[in-house]
């Protein structure tokens, strides 16, 4: 970066030199002043790309033309994300395992939503650690394993760049990208819309990855209400048997079989989900009915079957995003939960005595059970002789245990309120930018505009209150040129406007001319520039220059000089 400075008064001659009728002479210099490059920065823009949207591109281009003349001379570069967190991809996670965390695709077309800022990947180990293939089905080998999912974020490559050299047919060019950018994103996205997940993944990048200044600009038709749990950055699911896999079979051997039950109440909520389009129509014909288990310590002296907040929370968690509850009851049901191990027969009593199995001691087999799984209290321990069950005699019951991982919390199970991806996101926007280098804007419905949100949209008092200012919160039914502008004056805060400048004794400023990348020049009007000779300070106004301005020349008068 060029540091700026005038030349030295010994450096100084006169230029002209003008006689007046009283005798004295008025001489007048020149000093030449490279004004220091703008630095350069990143505009993010993330766009609803959801069916409810409509865009404009009359209104789009004129406003990006607007912006792209006003930030001529600079570096910028334009980034276009969407609120769309799942796609494609994420189906890989559903057809290993049957379960569905994320909801990645159309449910009336099947087509997955794009296009999606995360990519997902995963890989699966044996419980002991070990890697192996993942299981194509949740039916195939291996019946047993632990599998760890990522949601990676995928940021996109610029979709347009302007530099400081850029004519402006050029430019026009750019902006032709970035309005063809935000049109192409078409309505392929997902229709519940989580712009906060998107900004805070963005945010939560590491630092090498992120630029020094940046400019944010929201652009959605609804709110951002989904719960933080649904920003997930991975999937941890282990799946396994609740009982020790049999030894090998073998035709002259014998193992002492243990057996201990324990009866439990096992409290589940049913319910009944059903998707809508995004306009808000329900699909009765998509409907699912499914439940959702919960641990035996659960509670279940209640009265009724209705589900209490927290259920419905929970419910509305599995069913996703977008979806209706139909019904949501909560039942208790009576189970009984059987403990099976088989050890040599050589081994001491398991029943009463002490015993070690892989590694880990037991004073019985009661205490074996109660540590293992979950329900405890498990009753009378019975064992008998018996033939080793053959490796694949029964098929013994798997259980899933999921362990999702979240922006905000990683592997917690704390409820946050719907703000709280809100407070990361500008939280994280000052820790990585600071004050003055970053700038967010939401074009948005809201309350104090006067277009109405119609089926399918609604106000965003959410994406409103992580805006700049409130000046910084646009109407979506409103023309674009005026949220757009504002990223210019964003751009014109981090011109440099103040500049070393002593003068000597009997010296004026007679005039200020400013040359831009072109080569074309311009003088500014008094108005524009004062100067502070206690600091000895060329100020210029803000608005006086702009980032397509390369040097500056300043007019000098030496007034009353002695006639020779």
């Amino acid at each position: 970066m060029t540091v700026p400075s005038f030349v030295s008064d010994d450096d100084r001659e006169p230029i002209v030199t003008i006689s007046d009728a009283g005798g004295c002479e008025r001489q007048v210099v020149y000093s030449d002043l490279v004004l220091e490059e703008p630095p350069p920065f990143d505009v993010v823009i993330v766009a609803d790309n959801s069916g409810s949207i409509s865009w404009s591109r009359d209104d789009l281009s004129a406003g990006l033309s607007t912006l792209l003349d006003e930030v001529h001379g600079r570096n910028v570069r334009f980034f276009v994300l969407t609120p769309t967190q799942y796609g494609a991809d994420s189906a890989l996670l559903e057809r290993t395992t049957g379960l569905a965390p994320v909801q990645h695709s159309d449910p009336a077309t099947g087509q997955p939503y794009s296009p999606a800022m995360t990519t997902y990947s995963q890989r699966c180990t044996d419980l002991l650690g070990v890697d192996i293939d993942c299981p194509s089905s949740p039916d195939a080998p291996p019946a047993q394993y632990v599998l760890n999912g990522t949601f990676d974020f995928f940021m996109p490559p610029p979709v347009a760049a302007i530099t400081q050299d850029m004519t402006h047919s050029e430019i026009a060019e750019q902006q032709r990208r970035i309005a063809d950018a935000v049109l192409e994103l078409g309505a392929t996205g997902a229709p519940y819309e989580q712009p906060l997940c998107t900004l805070g993944r963005y945010v939560s990048q590491p630092e090498g990855l992120l630029p020094e200044r940046v400019v944010f600009v929201v652009i959605s038709d609804e709110d951002d209400v989904s719960d933080p749990k649904e920003c997930l950055t991975g999937y941890e699911l282990e799946r396994r048997s609740l009982e020790d896999a049999p030894p090998p079979s073998c035709s002259d051997c014998k193992v002492m079989r243990y057996y201990a039950s324990s009866s439990y109440v096992q409290p589940r909520t049913e319910y009944r989900c059903v998707p809508t389009d995004d306009t808000g129509q329900p699909l009765p014909e998509l409907a699912v009915e499914s439940f959702v288990s919960y641990s035996a310590a659960a509670a279940c002296d209640r009265e009724g079957n209705e589900c209490d907040e927290q259920e419905l929370a929970t419910v509305a968690r599995y069913c996703g995003a977008g979806v209706v509850i139909e019904k949501c009851e909560h039942v208790c049901a009576d189970e009984v939960a059987g403990c099976t191990l088989e050890l040599p027969e050589d081994v001491t009593d398991a029943c009463s005595q002490p015993f070690t199995h892989l590694g880990v001691p037991y004073d019985n087999h009661v205490e074996y059970c109660n540590q293992r799984y979950q329900w405890g209290d498990f009753g009378d321990c019975v064992s008998m002789l018996s033939d080793p069950l053959p490796a694949d005699a029964t098929s013994p019951t798997l259980h899933s245990f999921p362990r999702p991982r979240t922006l905000l919390t990683g592997t917690s199970n704390v409820t946050l309120p719907t703000s709280a991806l809100a407070d990361h996101f500008v939280d994280g926007a000052e820790a990585a930018f600071g004050t003055g280098n970053y700038f967010v804007e939401s074009i948005v419905f809201d309350e104090r505009f006067a277009c109405a949100p119609r089926a399918g949209q609604s106000p965003a008092p959410l994406l409103a209150s992580v805006a700049s200012s409130e000046d910084d919160v646009f109407a979506i039914c409103d023309a674009y040129a005026p949220a757009l502008q504002r990223i210019n004056a964003f751009a014109q805060s981090s011109l440099r406007t103040e500049y070393p400048l002593k003068l000597r004794v009997r010296e004026t400023i007679e005039a200020v001319v400013i040359t831009d990348v072109g080569g074309g020049t311009r003088s500014l009007a008094s108005t524009e520039y004062e100067y502070d000779d206690v600091a000895s300070v060329l100020r210029l106004q803000r608005d006086a220059i702009t980032g397509a301005d390369r040097s500056l020349n300043v007019e000098l008068a030496v007034h009353c000089g002695p006639v020779r």
